[in-house]
């Protein structure tokens, strides 16, 4: 039985709680951009990796190390049109990922990845990222403070040298049950990623940043940050109070919506309904505590 982690999570929409007794709590009532695209489903022990509006010659790639110690590396530029499945058996799920930008080009940690009980089904959906996490800005891109050049906006792809040959690049991944999408936002923000419908499978992302400065005649080689897996709220199905993660809270968020006293945007009510009936319920409430308790 793998170990539940619970972390810091990226919310999207935050309840507004009041003190006084018996006034229903109002939750955000603005709807994040999410479009079903489609469904499919894969067995225990697949990886699956996912391009999303990325160029033929994307040097990202993650180096995998599975749990009897072999290390594998994927480069997305082998299949950068379409999914690509790995059946690596059951049992086996990664101790570790690394992150890359192709040779000389940086990377980073990024989550672990469970094969395990990576079966089941997944939704393919397109969502517009800043709307569930406050990380990215409305474009989909990424602002981090760089020594020199000051604020820059990384677009998660290899991007042209400015004027003074300064060089920025960035690798944006998308991890949800045995799935990684690796994505680059189009002009409107908007991602389409696979994400695992079992409930409590949570969707988390990582970033790398690298760039190549010019400054008084002198070249500086650095990472401008990243992340190794932080939460994306309002995807995983049980996230009822887009908190990033499964847990007793989304059991009082589905009861409370049940009697009234608070509101759903539709993506709470997509994750908040377990058994796919089209309504959130007491029913759903049930659910979301036997999933807890297995």
């Amino acid at each position: 039985m793998l170990k539940k982690i619970l972390a810091a999570a990226v919310t999207a929409a935050t309840l507004t709680t009041c003190s006084v007794a018996g006034v229903p709590v109002q939750a955000s009532t603005a709807d994040p951009t999410i479009k079903h695209l489609g469904k499919t489903t894969q067995q225990d022990g697949v990886l699956t990796l996912y391009n999303y509006n990325v160029s033929a010659d994307t040097k990202a790639a993650i180096k995998i190390e599975d749990s009897n110690g072999k290390e594998t590396t994927y480069n997305f530029a082998d299949f950068y049109n379409h999914p690509q499945t790995y059946n690596l058996g059951k049992g086996i799920f990664s101790s570790s990922t690394w992150v890359t930008m192709g040779s000389g080009g940086g990377g980073g940690s990024a989550p672990s990845i469970n094969l395990e009980n990576s079966g089941g089904k997944y939704e393919y959906v397109k969502i517009k990222l800043s709307d569930f996490s406050s990380y990215f800005n409305t474009d989909g891109s990424h602002t981090e403070k760089e020594n020199y050049v000051g604020n820059h906006k990384y677009k998660f792809r290899e991007e042209e040298a400015d004027a003074n040959g300064n060089r920025f690049t960035s690798v944006l991944l998308i991890y949800s049950g045995g799935a990684v999408n690796h994505v680059v936002p189009d002009k409107d923000g908007m991602v389409k990623i696979y994400i695992s419908t079992k409930p409590g499978d949570s969707v988390r992302y990582a970033t790398t940043f690298n760039h190549i400065i010019h400054h008084d005649g002198s070249v500086s080689y650095g990472g401008g940050g990243g992340t190794s897996g932080s939460y994306i709220g309002g995807l995983s199905i049980g996230d009822a109070d887009m908190n990033g993660y499964m847990s007793i809270s989304d059991v009082t968020a589905v009861q409370r919506y049940s009697a009234k006293m608070e509101d759903f945007n539709s993506a709470q009510i997509r994750c908040g309904d377990l058994n796919g009936d089209g309504d959130v319920n007491i029913v759903d409430a049930t659910l979301i505590q036997k999933a807890l308790a297995e």
